[in-house]
Formats: C-alpha cells, sequence, structure tokens
C-alpha cells in the first residue's frame, strides 16, 4: 500500500528543510509575493500544495523575482521550490503580501509569518547545536562519552517534537497544522498524530491533511499490537529445521521481528541499518528474528547469505500467504515488532534512525 507522503528521516529535517511560511493580514484581490532566490537560481515552480502538481513558474532575475496571485482563494497553500538548488518554501494565500527568502526558508511582513519566521530560526538554532554535538559524537572514541552525547542529542530531538507539537496546538483554528503533519507525521508520536486526526479542527479538512488520515488508519492496525504478548507462529529455519518463535521471544532478552522478503527493494535497503543494530547490541543480549515471505528458498538463502545478516530466520515460504504474516495482519513490508524480555511487544515498525534510537534508550548508549 502506497501512502502519499513526503518521507523524510526525521520530525528535525523535515521541519528545517520545509517548514512554512504564512500570511494571515485579511485577503484582497490581489496576493503578491517578492522573492530573494539563492545566486544561481533561474526559475522558482509553483506547486498547489493540496494537490501536489505545479502551477506556475517564476522566472528569476538578479536573484530576485516577484509572483502575483488575483483572487487568491482564502488560506490555500502554494509551494515555492528551486529544484536545482534543492530549497523550498511555502506561503498560504491569506494576506496581499509576502517577502520570501528561499535561501532561509523564511517569509516576514505579516504576524503569522513572523511568527513562523521566529519558530525557523529557533530550530535552526537547535539544527547548529545538533550537528556541532552529532559531529564530536562521531569523533569520539570514549564509550561513556560517547553515551552522554547520545542523550543530548536525543534530548534535542524531543526538543524540536515538543516545539513542533505546541505549535500545532497554538494554530488549531488555521490550516498551517496540516501542512506541518503532512510534512512530518512519520516522525511523530502515533497516539498525538491520532488525537489530531480525531480532533476535527479546521485543518482536518484540508485536502493537505488526507495523506496524515491514510497514515494513522495505516498504522493503526499495528499500533494494537503494542502492550500486547507476542503470538507465536512457526516457519522452517535456512536447513529446513522446524522452529516456534516462542523459542527465541520472552526468554529474557530484547528481540527485533522483522518481517521481510529478498524481492522487497525497502526491505533490502533497510536489512545493513539492522545489521548494524544487531552487531552494536547482541553482546547486550539483542537478538534478531527475520520472518521471510519469500517464495523461493534458494532465493531467501541467498539474500541472507550475501548479506551476512547471521541472525535467526525461519518462513514457511508462503509469500504474502505465510502464516506468520497472516497471525500478525502484516499489509506491507518491512515491517516489524520488538519484544521485551517477557515477550510483550513494546514497539512496531522501527525504521532505521527509529531502531537505533530506540535500542539506545534501552541499552543506555
Amino acid at each position: 500500500m502506497k501512502i502519499k507522503m513526503l518521507r523524510l528521516h526525521s520530525a528535525l529535517s523535515a521541519l528545517l528543510i520545509t517548514l512554512v511560511a504564512c500570511a494571515q493580514s485579511p485577503i484582497g484581490n490581489e496576493l503578491k509575493i517578492k522573492g530573494k532566490a539563492s545566486a544561481g537560481a533561474e526559475q522558482i515552480v509553483v506547486y498547489d500544495l493540496e494537490t501536489m502538481k505545479p502551477i506556475d513558474t517564476i522566472k528569476v532575475v538578479g536573484n530576485e523575482f516577484v509572483y502575483s496571485v488575483a483572487n487568491p482563494e482564502k488560506e490555500k497553500m502554494l509551494g515555492l521550490v528551486d529544484a536545482k538548488l534543492r530549497q523550498q518554501v511555502a506561503v498560504v494565500t491569506d494576506g496581499n503580501e509576502v517577502e520570501v527568502d528561499m535561501s532561509t526558508g523564511i517569509a516576514k511582513g505579516t504576524p503569522l509569518n513572523d511568527r513562523m519566521a521566529a519558530l525557523t530560526t529557533s530550530l535552526l538554532a537547535l539544527n547548529d547545536k545538533y550537528r556541532k554535538i552529532e559531529a564530536g559524537y562521531h569523533e569520539e572514541t570514549d564509550s561513556a562519552v560517547r553515551a552522554d552525547l547520545r542523550k543530548r542529542m536525543a534530548g534535542f530531538e524531543r526538543e524540536v517534537m515538543d516545539t513542533m507539537y505546541a505549535f500545532i496546538d497554538r494554530n488549531q483554528d488555521n490550516i498551517l497544522p496540516a501542512y506541518v503533519m503532512m510534512t512530518t507525521a512519520q516522525g511523530m508520536d502515533y497516539d498525538k498524530l491520532a488525537k489530531y486526526v480525531a480532533s476535527g479542527a479546521k485543518y482536518t479538512k484540508s485536502a493537505m491533511f488526507a495523506p496524515v488520515k491514510q497514515y494513522v488508519d495505516y498504522m493503526r492496525p499495528s499500533m494494537e499490537w503494542v502492550g500486547k504478548r507476542f503470538v507465536d507462529v512457526r516457519g522452517n529455519d535456512l536447513g529446513g529445521k522446524a522452529h516456534k518463535l516462542s523459542e527465541y521471544v520472552g526468554k529474557g532478552n530484547y528481540v527485533l521481528v522483522d518481517f521481510w522478503a529478498s524481492w522487497c527493494g525497502p526491505c533490502m535497503k533497510e536489512m545493513p541499518a539492522v545489521k548494524g543494530c544487531w552487531q552494536k547490541y547482541r553482546s547486550k543480549g539483542f537478538e534478531v528474528v527475520g520472518i521471510s515471505l519469500d517464495n523461493d528458498a534458494a532465493k531467501w538463502r541467498a539474500a541472507v547469505d550475501g548479506g551476512g545478516y547471521d541472525w535467526k530466520h525461519i518462513s514457511d515460504l508462503g509469500g504474502w500467504k505465510s502464516a506468520a504474516a497472516s497471525t500478525y495482519g502484516v499489509q506491507s513490508i518491512p515491517w516489524n515488532f520488538l519484544c521485551d524480555g517477557t515477550g510483550k511487544i513494546v514497539a512496531v515498525s522501527l525504521r532505521g534512525e527509529q531502531l537505533s534510537r530506540k535500542l539506545a534508550e534501552i541499552y543506555g548508549e
């Protein structure tokens, strides 16, 4: 199932790259956007952010551009994108004049514009501090110091998310949260996101919010597993010997149960991240059990051997008709769940950095 969502690795990068700019002054017969482009910019493409389709092109002259919208629809969001320089800003059509700086992603001139500019500035400051700590983390060799730096980085991530939640809470009566959540939903706390979807606030009626609703609906069956004990399933290992999941889960250690397949491109891209976490924490008891949705045993084995994925693997080679996939209601892969030492599922759908952060939290690194 494909989710129409702007997928970004973290809420931090999403907000800093695409944070919106808006205007709230009374709408008139024309909206004028005065923009400053970066050196080398040739044109700015205007997108309707409700349909994600381009609607116009602006020529840049001397690093500046002007764009006018006659009789603009109130609170419709436009995206200004310089694809060549990988810059973008979004503007709400609820004012008469907006000044945009493409290089900083900041717009000025109206109350909400100035508020958003202040928010963007504060997030940029957080980002600068985060990057400095991150650089130190990668250069540090002392494990105790690295653990402290990792905790500090996690603190910055939480601060960014808290800042975003506070912003959404303050803007329940306008369209801005729809755009913010459209760009960052996958980095947000699911329970908070579900409450926002159910709030009935103005932004929930926006077409931009539809992918957020779709994402919440898509994730709901998976999230319902959190807090429950795992259900035992069976499969054969690569040598054809039968095993039960209960042989590995609920034995006192944290175990990641990972649904994947050799034919699944996203799964194969995710496997190195799983491998990195397994290698880092296996000495502390962390284990991985791969449940393959392959149909071909030879391709399954080739993928495992080729990647050096030397953890436990089982499969009934039933593909999407796998009994394990049916038991857990797996609708897409990669998908996983993390069990604690008692066999209780404590998290689901941990991808990439999310898995790394969760294990760092568990093992104190």
